[in-house]
């Protein structure tokens, strides 16, 4: 995820929200990471239900571009809303 274009100098002048978001999805991604790395699965909910994604899934997952932040969009816009939504 490369957001450095839209990014202010400062994070820390960013809505809290909006190092939430990026936080989480770092973390998130990190432990990916090292699931994959490791060769097991990483537990999520879809469809209703927890799957197990294999190590295989994740690499995909990980090569591919991330959407950039929902609510980085918001900020940088002069609203506070997001749409709640982490892709």
């Amino acid at each position: 995820m490369d957001n450095s274009d839209s990014l202010p100098k400062s994070v820390l002048n960013l809505p809290l929200n909006v190092r939430a978001e990026m936080a989480l999805r770092e973390a998130v991604r990190e432990a990916l990471e090292e699931n994959a790395r490791m060769g097991l699965p990483a537990y999520i909910w879809r469809d209703g239900r927890v799957v197990a994604v294999p190590p295989e899934e994740i690499r995909e997952f990980l090569a591919k571009p991330q959407p950039p932040l929902a609510t980085l969009q918001d900020a940088t816009n002069g609203t506070s809303e997001s749409n709640g939504k982490l892709e």
